[in-house]
Parts: C-alpha cells; structure tokens; sequence
C-alpha cells in the first residue's frame, strides 16, 4: 500500500476520501475494535451512508496529528 508524503499524510495515495473501518484500522495498524471505540467516545469523526459507517482521510489525518502531539 503506497503512503503519501504530501503534508505529512499518512494515508494511501489512491485519492480515496471516505474509508470504512476495516480499512481505517489497516491504515493506522489498529484493530477494528479499537477504531470503533474511537469512533464511539469522539477520537475519530465518522459518518453513515446507508448501514455503512465512513471515516474521511481528513478526520484519521486529525487524529495522527492529536496523536502525535499527545506525545511529544
């Protein structure tokens, strides 16, 4: 999977906006469990269409950086 370095994204370079949560776990290398924890106490903004919950490249973005921030 290629990863963009524009702006310090972390996220695959395939022009995708909206992820669903198995491959938003992927791309962070977390469990589903653990995003859709996420998801439930507000740490990653996500929406519905349909039955099927997306996450944006913009709020898993949003997250690394408050991550990354958190630690430094």
């Amino acid at each position: 999977m290629a990863i963009s370095s524009l702006r310090g994204s972390v996220l695959p370079a395939d022009g995708q906006l909206a992820y669903s949560v198995k491959l938003a776990a992927k791309v962070l290398d977390l469990g589903t469990r653990k995003v859709e924890q996420l998801i439930a106490n507000g740490g990653i903004a996500s929406f519905t269409e349909g039955r099927s919950r997306r996450i944006t490249r913009w709020a898993l973005e949003e997250y690394c950086r408050r991550k990354e921030a958190e630690t430094a």
